[in-house]
């Protein structure tokens, strides 16, 4: 079969076909060619009256081809390109819906912004994929039922659905979101440039029951690309713990912000999370409550910042404020690198690391002068004999003791003794004393006791 004659006419319906186009395409026998035909290795698309066909077709087999006016799609319908050619791969063309609107309609449409085309993809069959989920060049995209490719979030309603994928915006009713939102485990997001789902790393978004002015939150897509929350249904994530938490309002303080939610900690990529039920990301420095000693995550304060990751060893916090950024002013703080009997990995420590005190993982300071007296009663309880009593500075260095003592004078002219016990490590504390005089100007050494002594005192350090 060969093309003998091609007459090119414009549709005289009442439909508005934009761009499209018909011709007859004769045979040698000078008959027009009908139905489904091959030409060069192409597939081509006839009506009864021998002219070609573009835009939306349905033709089951054995049958003759139709316009197709429906906007749910089946394994019988296909797309005649401006050309005539049966479409393949990938094509931006109107949805079917759109595609047959009357001239009024189609111009009211587009005022209001929604007459715009869509991004379909054809097997080499020329059928199209619809209502579900396909791998195509290791990437995963979602087609919904009229074959589009879908963007933005997703809700799965699983299978059995007649519309399994729904996409959830603005559009949505409260409802809707609401029966979403108690599975949130169903999310997709289909948020990468060329409409595939994010599969295996971290995006940011406004959370899809959230006003579109809202701010935008970090969640996690597993390999099957849902939302990880407390439930995991791809691989390469796991859940270690699920414990209540809380965040402090600032660096530098034991203030916590007025709520508190649960989250589970995911490990992913080696490295541990804090997500809430709904998918969302929390970041900063966060009090984990519920965990027992000798289990993952015991009850205390860990780091969760700089993209959240968990930060063990030595973290140097800088105080910021979202509305008037940082103040200048840094924290030290302190979290265990690795687990052992009395803490779990990236727990804040209770005590002396690398010369510095710390409570919880945050450096205790000298407040007011160049030197004080801090009592931590936790780190004297540890050991039988502890003392917990140590001598700070403002970034909270602790003097060392010497059997003999150790003299420094502190800002108000306070001269302290720092004497260390034989029998006991540095860690534990040291016998303080305060050099005072008496009425004749004698001096003589008074033991700085507990009641004495600042406790939990932290200042901030400045660069």
């Amino acid at each position: 079969m060969s093309w003998t004659r091609m007459a090119i006419e414009r549709r005289t319906s009442g439909s508005m076909r934009i761009g499209n186009r018909s011709g007859i395409i004769w045979t040698r026998r000078g008959e027009p060619s009908r139905g489904r035909t091959e030409i060069g290795g192409e597939t081509y698309f006839f009506d009864g009256d021998g002219r070609m066909m573009t835009g939306w077709i349905y033709c089951p087999k054995d049958e003759a081809p139709v316009i197709f006016e429906d906007r749910f799609m089946n394994d019988d319908v296909y797309y005649g390109l401006d050309d005539g050619r049966m479409a393949k791969g990938w094509v931006e063309v109107l949805g079917p819906e759109d595609d047959l609107l009357g001239q009024e309609e189609a111009f009211q449409r587009m005022q209001e912004d929604e007459y715009r085309k869509k991004r379909y993809c054809f097997r080499d069959n020329g059928k199209v994929y619809y209502n579900k989920k396909v791998d195509l060049d290791g990437k995963k995209y979602i087609f919904d039922e009229d074959g589009s490719c879908m963007t933005g979030w997703i809700y799965d309603r699983g299978e059995g659905e007649a519309s399994r994928y729904v996409k959830v915006d603005d559009d949505t009713s409260d409802g809707d979101k609401a029966v979403y939102g108690q599975n949130p485990e169903n999310y997709l997001y289909g948020g990468n440039d060329d409409g595939s789902l994010a599969v295996n790393r971290w995006f940011d978004a406004i959370k899809p029951e959230d006003e579109e002015d809202a701010d935008t939150r970090s969640f996690y897509a597993d390999s099957a690309g849902s939302i990880v929350t407390d439930v995991v249904r791809g691989s390469g994530v796991t859940i270690a713990a699920r414990r209540k938490a809380t965040k402090l309002a600032e660096a530098g303080s034991y203030v916590f912000e007025d709520w508190s939610t649960d989250v589970n900690l995911a490990r992913i990529d080696g490295k541990y999370y804090c997500i809430e039920d709904s998918g969302t990301r929390i970041d900063g420095i966060i009090y984990l409550q519920g965990g027992e000693k000798g289990k993952a995550f015991p009850s205390g304060f860990y780091c969760f910042t700089d993209n959240a990751a968990m930060k063990t060893g030595h973290v140097l916090e800088e105080n910021k404020d979202d509305d008037f950024g940082s103040d200048g002013y840094c924290y030290y703080y302190c979290f265990s690198d690795r687990t052992d009997p009395d803490y779990y990995k990236g727990q804040g420590i209770t005590g002396v690391d690398a010369g510095r005190l710390y409570y919880q993982g945050l450096a205790v300071a000298a407040q007011t002068y160049n030197y004080e007296v801090v009592y931590l009663p936790t780190v004297a309880e540890k050991r039988e004999g502890g003392t917990g009593m140590f001598l700070v500075d403002e970034s909270g260095m602790v003097v060392k003791g010497t059997k003999g003592g150790a003299y420094v004078t502190s800002g108000d002219g306070s001269r302290y003794k720092v004497v260390k016990d034989t029998d006991q490590d540095d860690s534990y504390g040291y016998h303080i004393y305060i050099e005072e005089k008496d009425g004749d100007g004698n001096k003589f050494l008074t033991p700085v006791t507990s009641d004495d002594a600042e406790y939990l005192y932290w200042d901030a350090v400045e660069e």
